[in-house]
This record gives structure tokens, C-alpha cells and sequence, in this order.
């Protein structure tokens, strides 16, 4: 596989399968690894904790500053809440936390308001997250710590390098929005793999265990059209779905099975 090309890892299967569960549990099985450096960025959403809001503010994450970051929070279409995390290195010592609001050129007001009421509260729990940690941890570690929590919840967007390459892994893959917001993210951080899960339709007339092919090829053509690639990888999700108890433990274990494969293809990429 040649230094310049680009991949797509897409998983694709009925809605409500365990394919971003998996995906998360991709993304804390790298995290967990010293060979992911320590420029992260994390999007995530943030709801306001009222009873029956849908109001919610996008959050963005970032071990970094400089222009790995601007690019990563500036693919958004929307206005969002910046989280810088800074840690000087090779000495202990609290991590730094800034939540600072991002206006687009196109303002919804009423987003921006909600923006600005969550902003001071998102602050306050990311900081608590960072100090309830040991002082020597690094903000890798850290990433991983954060991702786990409750602050993070439902679909998510991570962009880490690991073995020389750029990652990044995309939960959300349902429409036309999110595989744009995908694209763009996947050209602005200059990544060389997207991970990411695309839901298909199930026409009445196919098996329920059948999603239609039509549409996912639909979705990943969107994919092909708009990134520089030369590989996809499309991978049939056939979830394995057991009891309650026993279900993390399978979602760890199909998260190792990807992985995997993307760890051949690195090896590959070198030859």
C-alpha cells in the first residue's frame, strides 16, 4: 500500500446493532496505546440538563493548539464550545482547562445562547475530570478517561495519530449532514483512514437481517466522491448480540477484530 493513499474502514448493518458502541470501544482500545501521540481532538454533544431539552451544544475536546486544532473544530457547521486541555511536558502538574465559545459566520442566535449558558458548566466538568486524575497522568491518558465518562455520550469524533498516521473515527454515518461533516473533517485534519458506521435501510420486501445494499453503496460512494481515496474497506455488520451481562465483553472483542485489521493495513501501508 502505497504512503500516499487514503483509506475508508466502513461498517455498515441495520440501525441500532452496536455499531457506534463498538466504534467507542475502537476508540478507548487506541487511546489505551502509548503509540498514539498526544494531539487529540474529541467532538462530542452536550445536552443541557433540563427535563424533556433537546437543546444541546457541540463540544470539541483538544490536547493541542495551533493549526491541527483549528482544523479539526473549524469542519464543524455550527457554532461550538472549544475545550482546550495544555499540560506542560515532562513535568507533573495540574492540566489546564479553557472552554471558550466558536461563533460561525452564519449565527444562530438562539444555539449561541445555549452555547453561552452551558459553556461555564461544560468547563467545570471537564476540569473536574482532569483534576480527579493523578497529576502525572498524561493527556492521552486523560482523553481516555474523558471518553469513558458520562460527559461523553452518543455519537462521537476522534482524530489521533497513531503509528505515524493520522486517525480518524466517525460514529455517526446515517445521512447526507454527517457524511459531509465527516468529509470535511477527514481533508481539514489531513487524516489517511476514516473509521466510520453507516446505517442502511431495510426495504420490506428484503429480510429484516438484510439491510439494502443500494443504499449503503449510496452513502459510501458519498464517501468516495468527496475524499482522495484509493482503499475501502466495506465490512457487513453482523452484530453479536447476547445478554445484558455478557454484551460489553462482545463489543470489546469485535472492537479487537477492527482494530487488527487496521493494524495489518498500517503494516502494509509500510511495504
Amino acid at each position: 500500500m502505497g504512503k500516499e493513499k487514503n483509506v475508508i474502514l466502513a461498517l455498515w448493518g441495520a440501525k441500532n446493532t452496536g455499531k457506534t458502541t463498538t466504534l467507542r470501544k475502537l476508540a478507548l482500545q487506541f487511546l489505551e496505546s502509548a503509540e498514539v501521540d498526544e494531539d487529540i481532538q474529541i467532538g462530542f454533544f452536550c445536552k443541557k440538563h433540563q427535563k424533556n431539552s433537546e437543546k444541546n451544544s457541540k463540544v470539541v475536546v483538544s490536547t493541542i493548539n495551533g493549526d491541527v486544532n483549528q482544523a479539526f473544530y473549524t469542519a464543524f457547521d455550527r457554532s461550538l464550545i472549544l475545550v482546550t486541555t495544555t499540560k506542560k511536558k515532562d513535568q507533573t502538574g495540574k492540566i489546564k482547562v479553557d472552554a471558550d465559545p466558536v461563533e460561525k459566520e452564519k449565527a444562530d442566535l438562539e444555539q449561541e445562547s445555549v452555547d453561552t449558558e452551558l459553556q461555564p458548566k461544560i468547563k467545570d466538568l471537564i476540569a473536574s475530570k482532569a483534576k480527579a486524575q493523578e497529576e502525572t497522568t498524561t493527556l492521552r491518558q486523560f482523553s481516555l478517561e474523558l471518553l469513558k465518562s458520562e460527559v461523553v455520550e452518543g455519537d462521537i469524533q476522534i482524530a489521533f495519530r497513531y503509528k505515524g498516521k493520522r486517525i480518524l473515527i466517525s460514529t455517526a454515518g446515517d445521512n447526507k449532514k454527517v457524511v459531509d461533516e465527516s468529509t470535511r473533517l477527514f481533508d481539514s485534519v489531513g487524516a489517511d483512514m476514516l473509521i466510520t458506521a453507516i446505517s442502511a435501510e431495510i426495504p420490506a420486501e428484503d429480510a429484516p437481517e438484510e439491510p439494502s445494499k443500494r443504499t449503503i453503496r449510496t452513502q459510501l460512494e458519498k464517501y468516495k466522491k468527496s475524499i482522495s481515496k484509493d482503499v475501502v474497506v466495506d465490512l457487513k455488520w453482523e452484530p453479536n448480540v447476547c445478554a445484558t451481562s455478557e454484551q460489553e465483553q462482545v463489543n470489546e472483542e469485535q472492537a479487537k477484530a477492527i482494530k487488527s485489521i487496521i493494524d495489518q493495513m498500517i503494516i502494509d501501508w509500510e511495504k
